[in-house]
């Protein structure tokens, strides 16, 4: 599987990652990180997260996710109407 998305690296723990609308659906699929994660919504429009087992919550511009390290998680671009830039903290 190829990526979805394009890292742009801030720093050691930070960096940027843009994700397209062109890619398909079926590639933003369930997965886990290895480290703590702080998302920074940037830019986009449409775009939903979900942690396991919790409904989906849209995405806006300056909003924050806590990410946990191991916890599944998954983007949902079925909706999107442009890309989506995050900004990405590791802890």
């Amino acid at each position: 599987m190829s990526k979805v998305y394009k890292d742009t690296i801030i720093n050691d723990n930070s960096f940027y990652r843009q994700f397209k609308l062109d890619e398909e659906d079926e590639e933003y699929v369930w997965h886990r990180d290895h480290k703590d994660r702080e998302l920074y919504v940037v830019a986009g429009y449409g775009w939903k997260f979900q942690y396991e087992n919790k409904m989906p919550i849209e995405l806006n511009t300056g909003d924050t996710i806590n990410i946990s390290k191991m916890e599944y998680h998954r983007l949902i671009k079925e909706e999107a109407e442009t890309g989506l830039i995050l900004k990405i903290v590791e802890k």
